[in-house]
């Protein structure tokens, strides 16, 4: 037989080609191109606001704000995203320095208009600063606002009297009287709009009082045998009798009075000075005769309602008082208390009220 020889063919593998410094350098300028693109889109939907909701907003600028504390605020206000591209835009085309104030604007507003608005004069609602002390009374309180310019004098004591509030701790009081809202415009440092709406004005003051008054109180008032009401009542006598070094034994004296079947009455000359409406340097003994509601020296227990709006302190020393046996307390002529247990000892004691 002939033998046939095989042939055995071997294939050759191609080899890959690998990039090149050109493919690589074109790939680049193409992934930057793409990247610039989405940049330059992304900044001109936030530069012109092209995709913005409609939407009203407030914000306030503080005195002396940085440039990056005023983009926080416009970023917390929905109007910027990008701080960073507000605070360029901003350095490149603002022809004046942001002016402090309160605004309303628009979620829809392009960097131009959010720019002009900061900066216009006048592009600002005024705004005041006013400070409550603590233990002010209604109309206490009333004439401030009045005369910081909040409004004026009618609208705030129709609020004072009538206006609807959604706060569980005003549930019952009834309407009509000036000081209904008493004890709960809690003494702070508000700013209000000049002129503004004097509902919202009150609001922020009954808003603090329910923010500062925690559940943690509401359940303390309740272990004492007492509503929210009753203890701000109190709180209100102690903010007026006390001094800063002796609320809670000022306290404790009240606390051990409205527990007392020997001297159920408060007898606090505080009430009184409420009634008279002008304070007086001395009450005399027939100041304490007077026929009303919140004549502590007639009535036993609580008056009708808070005499004053107490601060924190005073509301946690009628929480939480110090433990004492005391009955008794007088006021020399310094202003100090002397505290005494039995009606002989409280005799012996200088007092200025009353006479």
């Amino acid at each position: 037989m002939a033998k046939y020889e095989k042939t055995i063919k071997i294939r050759k593998t191609k080899k890959k080609k690998s990039l090149t410094p050109k493919m690589i350098y074109w790939i680049m300028v193409l992934a930057l191109s793409m990247l610039l693109s989405a940049f330059v889109i992304t900044s001109a939907n936030e530069i012109f606001s092209l995709s913005y909701a409609d939407e009203k907003v407030t914000f306030t600028i503080p005195e002396g704000a940085s440039m990056g504390e005023v983009c926080d605020i416009l970023k917390d206000a929905d109007l910027i995203s990008n701080k960073f591209l507000f605070r360029a835009f901003f350095a490149l085309t603002a022809k004046n320095d942001v002016k402090p104030g309160e605004y309303t604007a628009n979620t829809y507003y392009d960097y131009r208009t959010t720019t002009k608005l900061i900066t216009r004069r006048g592009g600002a609602k005024e705004t005041v600063t006013v400070t409550i002390p603590e233990g002010y009374e209604a109309r206490q309180i009333v004439d401030l606002l009045v005369k910081k310019g909040v409004s004026d004098k009618e609208s705030i004591e129709e609020v004072m009297k009538n206006a609807d509030f959604d706060y569980d701790f005003l549930k019952g009081l009834k309407k009509g009287e000036i000081n209904r809202l008493e004890g709960y415009l809690y003494p702070d440092t508000y700013e209000f709009y000049v002129n503004g709406d004097p509902k919202t004005a009150i609001n922020k003051l009954l808003s603090n009082f329910n923010n500062k008054f925690t559940d943690t109180f509401a359940a303390r008032a309740k272990e004492l045998g007492y509503t929210t009401h009753e203890i701000i009542t109190l709180a209100s006598i102690v903010e007026r009798e006390a001094t800063a070094d002796d609320r809670k034994t000022v306290a404790s004296v009240f606390h051990n009075r409205l527990k007392s079947n020997s001297y159920p009455y408060l007898e606090s000359c505080a009430t009184v000075q409420y009634i008279l409406g002008e304070r007086k340097a001395r009450l005399t003994i027939a100041d304490t005769k007077i026929e009303s509601p919140y004549n502590t020296y007639e009535n036993k227990g609580l008056p009708k309602g808070p005499i004053s709006n107490p601060g924190l302190a005073s509301i946690e020393a009628a929480l939480y008082p110090s433990q004492t046996d005391y009955l008794f307390f007088a006021v020399s002529e310094d202003g100090k208390h002397a505290f005494s247990k039995t009606y002989e000892e409280h005799v012996k004691n200088a007092n200025i009220n009353p006479k």
